[in-house]
């Protein structure tokens, strides 16, 4: 029975061993009394700064506080209440809490095991000891799925039991932040491990990266307690695993605090079933920054209080290509008012950045420029834009009212004008002088016109005035805005054009240098006065009349009417002038009146000659704006009488005496002629529509001037009147009328033309028995002495008979 009893004794110390081992092979916890029996079994601490160790210990509590790990809101700490709960993949808010990969697990089962045993020790040392007790000891195995697919512990106080296992969102469980900061903890082991390490370390790393994040949720262990591998085993490199664990616990948790939040789609996947619950963690590192742009005025003395600009509007590309592809755009700054853009987040990465559309007023950019986004910094591009502005070839053109002439002399040319020009920094009306509306220009200047009567905006053309604006290439320039010109000096020999002038300058096209202007010709009236040829009663202007303009130099000129009888003498310079008529139009007789005028510097013409009547009327008239009208009248060309004095036998009688009156009683005599020796008596430079009245006066020897049958004096009364517009003309003599179409063979004919009528008379007299009535005033004296002769004769005859 004895030795029975042994057996059954032996038999359970061993079955209790086995448990004991299984228990530190699998997973089971070691209590601290038995590690302190079994030093031993427990991995020996290599030497490590220990200060570091507990520093780092403070931090890493004091950085997952801060960030905020722990468990979701839902849960708070429920995680048993929660074991049974499923995913409602319909849920689609909850979907879009998760990662996209958690979200296709929700709810699979899978069967977990252990994949291999006991591949590397874990330790839970105690810091706030200085003997640095390790609290609990195992050898902890790959876990994973059937298929080969390594898994982490999520609870280590728990024993692992192999079986079916049921997949659960752990946003379910926890945060966002916990879930984020593992999957940076597992980014960075991957991207710095030692090419030393076995991949059972590499697992049996990331296992206690799982438990340093979920400790700080879970608070399995105090403050000052760690969780460690790798004591006393070296790497295939020869450096220790529990230097590789601190270089984890360390710069791993530093770089996820920096980068956590670069994990948008972090997912963990949490197994839960019988037992410690299992889970797969992972996610995308996208590290971001953020982006900014500032926009600046290239030409702030052009831009500033400026209504015409603004940097509100502005929109860049930002691409990942230099190509600039529409697949590489990763999003768009755009300013504000101030030129800056809200924070545009990038991942990290070299950017290019373009202008797509210009704000309003400046030039659209082709320039490309780069930017680095660094993770978790701001990085700033800048673009300093030119604002549009039109360089102004020409400012303003000076011309006369008048274009009809040029003047070679050069007397009254449009070079010296000066206007002043202003500048005011926003659109207006270009109706309405700015100035009159209570606005005031920011810039102001007066500029002179050149030889060529033009005017530039450039520095050489400023007589005074502010600074000239200019382009970024330094070419003067106008910014827009609106523009206001005005004379404020005229040339010489020129009124002054006091009208303001205002031109607005545009935003157009995308270009900096733009030609919107639209220069002014500015017109000026030039010192003058219009002269009018009219005929006389009717008014009827008159072209082709010439008259000799006598400068104040002394230099002459001849003008001509035109065919509305007008003429323009200009330019008229400083001084005293002369104005004559020298040639008639045909038809009518020149005006010999002489004007002489005077012109002042401001333009004022005063006439200082006297008028004669007799030779036409000469009316000086003025307009509104100061010229004169000088109406000069024409009379028509006077006419001639040709008489022909013959005998009844067709013989020229010379000393044939006419007289011309102006009265019907022959009183008021005008002329007297003799017929030569062909009979020809002539009267010229008579008036038409003029009555004039002749008759013989004298008759030639051996005959009597003709008489009337009661022995009256023959009077011929004579008008003549001529149309030159027509060129006709009417004579009547003593009542009948005669017209140029009458034949030469008539007593009375007219010949000639308009230039001047003649007319041709023809008086007969009479041969005959009786002494002519010559009509002489020595008839009585000669009837006497013919009768003392005959008395003589016959005394003479009476004495001889006597004897």
């Amino acid at each position: 029975m004895k030795g029975r009893g042994e057996i059954i004794t032996i038999l359970c110390m061993s079955v209790f061993l086995i448990c004991i081992l299984y228990a530190m092979t699998y997973g089971g916890i070691v209590k601290a009394e038995e590690l302190e029996k079994q030093p031993e079994e427990a991995g020996e601490k290599t030497e490590v700064d220990i200060e570091e160790e507990l520093r780092w210990a403070e931090e890493v509590k004091k950085i997952l506080k801060d960030i905020g790990v722990g468990f979701c809101d839902e849960t708070e700490d429920k995680q048993e209440e929660d074991k049974e709960e499923t995913f409602d993949q319909t849920d689609e808010k909850k979907i879009q809490s998760i990662g996209v990969y958690a979200a296709e697990r929700v709810g699979e089962t899978v069967y977990t095991k252990a994949i291999e045993r006991g591949i590397g020790a874990i330790d839970v040392v105690d810091y706030n000891d200085p003997n640095w007790p390790v609290l609990q000891h195992w050898n902890e195995g790959r876990l994973g799925t059937k298929s080969g697919e390594s898994l982490y512990c999520t609870n280590p106080t728990l024993k692992f039991q192999e079986g079916n296992k049921t997949a659960v969102d752990a946003s379910k469980r926890y945060n966002k932040q916990t879930i984020q900061m593992i999957a940076a903890m597992f980014y960075y082991y991957d991207k710095n491990k030692c090419n030393g390490v076995s991949s059972n370390y590499d697992y049996l790393l990331k296992q206690c990266a799982v438990w340093w994040i979920m400790n700080e949720v879970h608070h399995w262990y105090g403050d000052m307690v760690q969780i460690e591998t790798g004591n006393n085993v070296a790497c295939g490199n020869g450096h220790w695993i529990s230097a590789h664990k601190s270089e984890y616990y360390q710069k791993g948790i530093a770089w996820a605090k920096e980068n956590y939040k670069y994990f948008p789609d972090a997912y963990g996947v949490i197994y839960e079933g019988n037992g410690q619950p299992l889970s797969k963690w992972g996610g995308t590192y996208q590290p971001t920054g953020t982006g900014r742009l500032k926009k600046v005025s290239a030409n702030t003395s052009v831009t500033e209080k400026n209504s015409c600009y603004s940097l509100e509007g502005a929109e860049y590309g930002i691409y990942s290509s230099p190509t600039l592809s529409g697949a590489s755009r990763a999003g768009t700054f755009r300013t504000d008012a101030a030129g800056n853009s809200s924070s545009v987040a990038l991942n990290a990465g070299t950017y290019y950045v373009k202008e797509l559309k210009a704000p309003k007023g400046y030039a659209l950019v082709d320039e490309v420029k780069t930017v680095t986004v660094k993770s978790g910094q701001e990085a700033t591009v800048t673009f300093s834009d030119p604002p549009q502005m039109n360089p102004v070839e020409l400012l303003l053109k000076k011309t006369g009212m008048e274009q009809e002439y040029v003047d070679p002399s050069g007397t009254a040319a449009y070079q010296g004008a000066q206007f002043l020009v202003k500048f005011y920094a926003e659109l207006l009306d270009p109706g309405k002088n700015p100035e009159k509306e209570g606005k005031k220009p920011v810039r102001s200047w007066v500029f002179q016109t050149d030889a060529k009567a033009v005017c530039h905006y450039q520095e050489k053309y400023k007589v005074k005035g502010d600074a000239l604006y200019k382009a970024t290439d330094g070419t003067e320039a106008l910014p827009l805005g609106t523009v206001t010109i005005q004379e404020i000096k005229p040339p010489k020999g020129y009124f002054l054009n006091e009208e303001v002038f205002v031109c607005q300058i545009k935003p157009e096209g995308t270009g900096e240098k733009i030609n919107v202007y639209q220069n002014p010709t500015i017109p000026d009236r030039v010192f003058q006065i219009h002269l009018v040829k009219k005929a006389t009663e009717t008014g009827h202007p008159l072209s082709g009349a010439q008259f000799k303009h006598i400068r104040p130099d002394g230099s002459e000129k001849i003008l001509t009417t035109d065919e509305k009888g007008t003429l323009k003498v200009m330019p008229l310079s400083q001084g005293t002038h002369k104005l004559k008529e020298v040639k008639a139009p045909d038809g009518y007789r020149t005006n010999n009146n002489e004007l002489i005028f005077q012109v002042d510097e401001s333009g004022k013409t005063e006439f200082l000659s006297e008028v004669n009547t007799e030779e036409g009327e000469v009316i000086i008239e003025y307009t509104e704006d100061g010229i004169a009208v000088v109406t000069i009248e024409d009379k028509p060309a006077c006419y001639k009488i040709e008489l022909k004095k013959e005998n009844e036998k067709g013989v020229a009688l010379a000393g044939a005496e006419f007289t011309l009156y102006e009265d019907q009683a022959c009183q008021k005599e005008i002329d007297r002629v003799l017929t030569d020796g062909n009979g020809i008596a002539m009267f010229e430079n008579l008036e038409v529509k003029k009555k004039y009245y002749m008759k013989e006066t004298k008759a030639p020897t051996g005959y009597r001037i003709p008489k009337t049958s009661d022995d009256a004096d023959i009077v011929y009364e004579i008008c003549l009147e001529s149309n030159p517009e027509e060129g006709k003309c009417l004579l009547v003599v003593n009542g009948k009328e005669y017209s140029s179409k009458d034949t030469a063979d008539s007593k009375i004919s007219i010949e000639g033309s308009i230039k001047e009528w003649n007319v041709k008379m023809k008086i007969i007299n009479q041969t005959g028995k009786k002494l002519p009535d010559t009509g002489s005033a020595g008839k009585p004296v000669l009837l006497t002495g013919i009768l003392a002769v005959g008395i003589m004769t016959m005394i003479y005859r009476k004495k001889e008979q006597k004897r």
